[in-house]
């Protein structure tokens, strides 16, 4: 089901039946909608934006990444592209009332992680943004039984880990019955994030090793993270040591 029209744009042919979806070309957000598309067998492009000064006004929230669906009509926000994704293609949402759960909660459990990047950790903007002893928390392990406020990154992935523990489809990396839901997704992406600012990150951490080699080794992973899967280039890095 397409989301509601907020504008349209002139169309050709190329054009027919293709999610086009625009984010700029870092490591961030948009990761988790490319992968996504990649995975739902939908047909796809995505592009970085050549004149973002120009771009911005016509988008529905001033920001990124944006989904256009085939109708023209247009969606922002991260989660929001997500779901529609997932509802376009189910068995991305998760077919099952447990997976489409599970995906959800992994979706959010994903984005904590994510803020607490962007609260503390350098990025190729701001090089220098935090003190060295903030950075150390954000990758130490506080201890969970500590307020969540002051969990660091291991904090989250102990949960995370235990989580897919508890699923039947741990043995093969899985949360969900396909494994490919916008959940995992979204949570791939932010494990991808990660990896690239702290190499050892799932050390300790086994059943979401297997979960992030498992989705990093299949071919619609691979095109996306190396920008030849109907993309103009790869996500450069954003978050740096």
């Amino acid at each position: 089901m397409a989301p509601k029209r907020a504008g349209k744009r002139a169309r050709s042919d190329d054009d027919d039946g293709v999610f086009e979806l625009t984010y700029f070309g870092i490591n961030g957000k948009g990761t988790s909608c490319a992968l996504a598309l990649a995975h739902s067998g939908l047909k796809f492009k995505v592009t970085f934006p050549e004149d973002w000064a120009s771009l911005k006004p016509t988008t529905p929230w001033g920001h990124l990444p944006l989904l256009q669906a085939p109708d023209g009509s247009k969606v922002g926000h991260e989660f929001a592209v997500l779901n529609v994704i997932g509802r376009t293609a189910p068995a991305m949402g998760g077919e099952t009332s447990e997976d489409h759960a599970t995906s959800q909660q992994l979706m959010s459990q994903a984005e904590d992680i994510y803020q607490k990047l962007s609260k503390t950790q350098n990025t190729i903007t701001k090089k220098e943004k935090a003190r060295q002893e903030d950075l150390d928390a954000l990758w130490s392990d506080a201890g969970t039984s500590q307020h969540n406020a002051k969990f660091g990154v291991p904090d989250y992935l102990h949960y995370l880990e235990s989580y897919l523990q508890s699923k039947a489809g741990a043995k093969q990396g899985k949360f969900t019955a396909n494994g490919l839901t916008v959940g995992e997704c979204k949570l791939f992406a932010t494990l991808h994030v990660c990896s690239g600012v702290k190499s050892d990150v799932l050390k300790g951490f086994p059943g979401l090793t297997k979960f992030y080699n498992r989705v990093a080794a299949l071919k619609p992973t691979k095109g996306v993270l190396e920008g030849t899967l109907n993309m103009p280039g790869p996500f450069k890095p954003y978050f740096i040591p």
